[in-house]
């Protein structure tokens, strides 16, 4: 029995090894398609469809192994009955069989189960440092860029992007650093695209998705140059962003930098220096506390900021 038991304890490690890698494989295939999914198929849809897929890459390659272990067993009990470790009568064998192959699978079964919540806690702790890793890279990426203005690292940058917003825990920061990438690659159209592809829950704020899908088509119909189109684009955007933070930041009681932000960089695309000034001015008797800020915006968009007064 002790060789049966180490037979068990053998194949068992058997199963765990051939999981992890059947999975790994299935997993790396589905990852390559991630991204032409996000493309083809817009909206949530997509995303559901590639949880689906990871779930049936565990599940098949845990029957696979299954199936692979029953026959090795069943094999195994054989050859022991034929070197004459089991010898007894013929209706104790027929019992011992009996209750070693039910025991077997039984503890088989348990091995399993035990392993795909293993390996899923595990998996999810190491693809969430890989994620944050990759994160970091494409950071770097993009600021080596800035250096040389080298095309190649906006790719590198992407590749590495793509694999972080896999993980929940990065996937907000991952998207936005893949959509600055689109900006970068001029390649407005893809980003848009993309964009179209995720659900307002993939941004931190409600807005965010209607803004860079129409801040795309204005860039696009920038660089065509189609002033008409692009002005009309930067409008919805302003309306949007002040829907916004009429809605959740005046009645919430709130001020959201990041959405006041956003409204002054394409407000001072499409109106003049002093009503950007006026606006602001407003803004800082409203919200006195918030004045070094609300100063900020206008050095950051002119570059020799002056009183809203001294704008003829």
């Amino acid at each position: 029995m002790r060789k049966i038991e180490f037979i068990n304890i053998y194949y068992s490690l058997l199963l765990i090894i051939l999981a992890v890698v059947i999975n790994d494989l299935i997993g790396m295939a589905i990852e390559i398609n991630t991204n032409i999914f996000a493309i083809i198929v817009k909206g949530k849809p997509w995303q559901v469809a590639y949880k689906i897929c990871d779930t049936i890459s565990v599940v098949l390659s845990s029957y696979m192994c299954l199936v692979y272990l029953s026959e090795k067993c069943s094999w195994r009990t054989r050859q022991i009955e034929n070197e004459g470790i089991l010898k007894k009568s013929t209706r104790t064998i027929s019992k011992v069989i009996a209750r070693t192959r039910l025991f077997q699978t039984n503890k088989y079964i348990v091995v399993l189960v035990t392993f795909c919540f293993f390996y899923s806690c595990k998996g999810q702790s190491a693809d969430v440092d890989s994620c944050k890793l990759n994160i970091k890279i494409a950071r770097k990426n993009i600021n080596d860029f800035y250096q040389n203005n080298d095309k190649l690292l906006l790719t590198h940058a992407m590749n590495s992007v793509n694999k972080s917003i896999q993980c929940k825990e990065t996937r907000l920061g991952g998207i936005e650093i893949k959509l600055s990438i689109y900006m970068l690659l001029k390649d407005y159209k893809t980003g848009q695209m993309f964009v179209d592809s995720l659900s307002e829950t993939d941004f931190k704020y409600k807005y965010k998705r209607f803004f860079w899908s129409n801040y795309f088509a204005a860039s696009d119909a920038e660089f065509n140059s189609d002033t008409l189109d692009r002005d009309k684009y930067y409008s919805e955007i302003i309306k949007n962003v002040e829907s916004y933070i009429n809605t959740e930041d005046e009645v919430k009681g709130t001020f959201d930098k990041e959405a006041y932000y956003d409204l002054f960089y394409i407000k001072q695309k499409v109106v003049s220096q002093k009503e950007v000034y006026e606006q602001i001015d407003k803004l800082e008797n409203k919200y006195p506390s918030e004045k070094i800020f609300l100063e900020s915006l206008k050095s950051t968009f002119y570059e020799n900021p002056v009183s809203s007064k001294d704008i003829e």
